[in-house]
């Protein structure tokens, strides 16, 4: 065992400790100063693993430190180890900040209790929100080599929009938009379970959990909501109206409560160029676990499904045809694309094999369209794709009349109430147009 013998022994400490603790400043800074509404709940488990990260690490320093000394210093000075001293203290200020952090987060709120449902409901609704998927460059300006078939078969046997309008440029305005049929003009999240927003300039903002929405319309219907998704907290901010929830941050690799394993390979991705990379490849596998078994249970009347591709980072290499955190293309997008494609035929196929597919309707469309900052494109629109098929539909039909998502709210309460089916939806979408 390694002794302190001298001062130097105390200075490579001092060193340890510091460069240690800078290498998870990303993990320290997301749990003191992170905006805590996109962020996990952390745990007491959490604060652990990253105890135990920057120990090990600090002690892995240490000795490599105390290996690098080719010989016992002497006649050293202490001046030195007087301006190192500070450094070490923010380790534990660090440990003190973050456990003030999670002292203070508000209990997590249990979740709806279920409905009973008949046993042959009249109508299930899946409702897929792919993000970032741009209209332009999913379909007509797509590569011509580029094959999609999930999409395009899709498309065949259901309502293909040509004009659907985002409701917004980014996830945080465009998801509350859609939710709650609304144009958003301004959010601002709040603590951990607050989410404020404008439906104009005039009126002063409202909580989002608190504004009747598309989930609280199907509670109303005397149906179970299931939520699977990304970025936004849903199981927070819609306890009250989701019986079943699953949510995944954008700023994270866990989620609420993370197991101490979890934590700690969270935290070390951290270290690593490809953390974000890394990050969406584990994510997106839980999501697409959790939305196979939403969308194959038949208690449940209404599932958003909130899939966090084709948005960034690439995580899909077209060439080998295989997710990876080190695919490296310019134009990027049309690999998350596929792998889009794929996660939709996952979901199809799973729904296939229990016979939910044929008797549900789904729709599928976006956030919003792709952002020239992300990638730059020529000729870029605010169009997003959005599908509709309604049970037992096999047949597709193109809609030209431009409209905004936003519409979606209200097609599925009318869908839910019998207003709409398969024959009347081209008509019932002129008519509501907006």
């Amino acid at each position: 065992m390694l002794a302190f013998q001298d001062g130097s022994d105390v200075k490579r400490v001092v060193v340890a400790v510091s460069l240690a603790n800078l290498c998870f400043v990303t993990a320290w800074h997301r749990r003191i100063y992170g905006i805590q509404f996109f962020l996990p709940l952390w745990s007491w488990r959490d604060l652990l693993a990253l105890i135990l990260n920057v120990t090990t690490l600090a002690a892995f320093l240490y000795i490599l430190l105390r290996l690098a000394a080719k010989a016992k210093e002497r006649g050293h000075s202490w001046a030195g180890l007087v301006y190192l001293m500070p450094l070490p203290a923010i380790f534990p200020l660090n440990i003190l900040k973050t456990a003030l952090t999670i002292e203070r987060y508000e209990p997590v709120p249990s979740l709806a209790s279920k409905v009973p449902v008949p046993i042959r409901p009249n109508l299930r609704v899946i409702w897929l929100v792919f993000d970032e998927m741009d209209f332009g460059l999913s379909f007509p300006r797509r590569p011509a080599h580029l094959r999609v078939p999930e999409f395009d078969r899709l498309r065949s046997e259901s309502l293909f929009a040509t004009a659907a309008d985002r409701p917004a440029a980014d996830t945080e305005v465009a998801m509350p938009a859609l939710i709650t049929g609304r144009t958003v003009y301004h959010v601002e999240p709040q603590g951990t379970r607050r989410f404020l927003v404008s439906f104009s300039m005039q009126t002063p903002p409202r909580d989002l959990g608190a504004v009747p929405n598309v989930f609280s319309d199907a509670r109303a219907a005397h149906l179970n909501v299931g939520i699977v998704g990304w970025f936004f907290p849903y199981c927070r901010i819609f306890a009250s109206d989701v019986s079943e929830c699953h949510w995944e941050s954008m700023y994270s690799g866990v989620t609420d409560n993370p197991t101490l394993w979890t934590a700690i390979r969270s935290q070390l991705e951290s270290l690593t160029l490809l953390e974000s990379r890394m990050w969406q490849i584990e994510r997106l596998h839980t999501i697409v676990a959790a939305a196979k078994s939403m969308a194959d249970d038949p208690q449940l009347g209404l599932v958003l499904i909130h899939l966090p591709v084709p948005h960034g980072p690439q995580i899909f290499n077209r060439d080998s045809g295989q997710i990876t955190p080190f695919a490296i293309h310019t134009d990027w997008f049309f690999d998350n694309l596929l792998l889009a494609d794929r996660v939709l035929g996952e979901i199809r196929s799973a729904m296939e094999r229990s016979g939910q597919w044929n008797s549900s309707m789904v729709v599928v469309t976006s956030d919003h369209s792709l952002r020239p900052q992300m990638m730059p494109h020529t000729n870029p629109t605010p169009l997003v794709p959005y599908m509709v098929k309604m049970p037992g539909q096999t047949t597709g039909t193109t809609f030209d009349q431009p409209f905004n998502a936003l519409i979606t709210r209200d097609l599925i309460g009318a869908a839910i109430h019998g207003e709409v089916i398969s024959g009347s939806l081209p008509e019932w979408l002129r008519q509501h147009a907006r």
